[in-house]
């Protein structure tokens, strides 16, 4: 699938993250899968998939920062 972002900070920190982190939020936000799906894929339970998820979008907004501020 094809993703296309009208925020340029957003598609660049998306594309520092690891592909199982990119993967993740794919899953979740883009494709609507379910925690506990996503969980299974990558060995958790769904609080525990939701725990990685948030933790990631931490990380972009993180990353989106430093970007931010780079410019």
């Amino acid at each position: 699938d094809t993703v296309i972002f009208s925020s340029g900070l957003l598609a660049e920190a998306l594309s520092r993250l690891d592909t199982k982190k990119r993967e993740m939020v794919y899953l979740s936000f883009f494709q609507k899968v379910p925690q506990h799906e996503i969980g299974r894929r990558y060995g958790y339970c769904r609080s525990s998939a939701s725990y990685h998820i948030r933790k990631v979008l931490g990380q972009l907004y993180e990353e989106m920062e430093g970007l931010a501020h780079e410019e």
